[in-house]
């Protein structure tokens, strides 16, 4: 439904976000998969992590999600979206950005 709005939209300025967190606890459908879905439209990854129980906005790699597949993804269908860290403090931040790094 998302894609078929922003194919309708049809403008420049009009995207969307793919909320990794949130899909872990929402959608039986992988990540990656949800990115091509959305593609070309995806402008922003918010990233964080959890177990699968709760938005619980972990630093990457201290739950469950493996960001591995969805960052390979991004690099294959050569997008450029910005990544926004959902931490909810400084610590953690750093520790998603040291995580992240190993994928860009």
């Amino acid at each position: 439904h998302l894609k078929r709005l922003a194919d309708e939209m049809a403008h420049s300025l009009f995207g969307l976000c793919l909320d990794v967190g949130h899909r872990e606890l929402f959608s039986d459908i992988s990540a990656a998969d949800w990115l091509s879905g959305m593609h070309p439209h995806v402008f922003e990854l918010h990233l964080h992590d959890n177990f699968g129980t709760a938005d619980d906005h972990k630093p990457i790699g201290d739950g469950r999600i493996d960001f591995a597949p969805l960052l390979a993804r991004v690099k294959e269908l050569g997008i450029d979206p910005v990544y926004t860290l959902e931490a909810h403090n400084q610590p953690d931040a750093i520790r998603s950005l040291e995580s992240l790094k190993k994928y860009l």
